[in-house]
């Protein structure tokens, strides 16, 4: 499920880099945007399918331009021109793609469900959806997926690579099917990742740029290559790979506690320890 973010579209331009092509992708509108204006018109005009993966095309020229832009604060922590390899031919690749589009919003929504019943079965790869409730999560044969940025259960709810770096405690991505608490889950998979920091160039950034790098390409980063691996290690093993029946485990519900947003002090602080490192 997309809902035009940069998380997701780093989310897909990786995982189709590495050769994982999505059957459907649902693409959300919230009601209130003025850009379901033009996408009316252009459904009008061209069709719903079209109007769709012109969207997502036009989305993913932007946030290539925007990463390009962002490119000498990304090199910082994750390999060089990292995101060079994204220049995709996105037209081809869309066309492989069938590319749905609902206005909804919130990932609880009637239209959403309805949506799911009619043309999903199968795993779905969540985004950033916030807390699914009975009624989404019950849907026959659907199981939902979320890729953690943090090493559950001892770290859930947000910001965890930040509380993470300020507790000295490892960072680490964790996969787990989606349940109705927070990121409570059973879990497939987690792993210990290391920040990789150019020390030469991060003295030429400022608290901000390293903030936003973190948070939104780095943690991204992190998250959907850990999950590749683990597709790409499964697949080996099993070359009928099951996603919807993945070897999982149910997590000590009583260990570990929930994190929110931090706060920018905190952040601050957090962003210092990396600089002093």
């Amino acid at each position: 499920m997309k809902n035009g973010n940069l998380v997701t579209d780093i989310y897909l331009s990786e995982l189709i880099r590495a050769g994982y092509y999505p059957k459907t992708i649902i693409l959300i509108h919230p009601k209130t945007r003025t850009v379901n204006k033009k996408y009316k018109i252009l459904s009008f005009l061209i069709g719903k399918q079209k109007a769709n993966k012109l969207f997502i095309f036009n989305n993913s020229k932007k946030q290539y331009k925007r990463r390009k832009a962002f490119q000498n604060v990304v090199d910082v922590f994750l390999p060089k021109n990292i995101f060079e390899i994204r220049n995709l031919k996105m037209t081809d690749i869309l066309n492989k793609l069938n590319v749905i589009s609902i206005e909804s919003d919130n990932f609880n929504s009637d239209e959403l469900i309805n949506c799911i019943k009619s043309n999903i079965k199968g795993v779905i790869l969540v985004g950033a959806s916030g807390i699914l409730k009975r009624e989404i999560l019950s849907i026959p044969d659907v199981k939902f997926i979320n890729i953690h940025s943090g090493i559950v259960p001892n770290y859930k709810g947000l910001d965890n690579f930040f509380y993470s770096l300020l507790y000295n405690d490892p960072l680490g991505c964790s996969i787990f099917y989606i349940d109705e608490g927070i990121d409570t889950g059973k879990l497939i998979f987690k792993k210990k990742v290391q920040l990789l920091i150019d020390k030469g160039k991060l003295k030429e950034i400022n608290h901000k740029e390293i903030h936003y790098a973190i948070k939104y390409y780095v943690k991204s980063y992190y998250k959907i290559t850990v999950f590749i691996e683990y597709l790409n290690d499964s697949v080996k093993k099993y070359p009928q790979l099951d996603l919807m029946n993945l070897s999982s485990y149910s997590q000590d519900k009583n260990v570990g506690r929930v994190f929110y947003e931090l706060h920018p002090e905190m952040e601050i602080l957090v962003i210092d320890k990396i600089i002093s490192k």
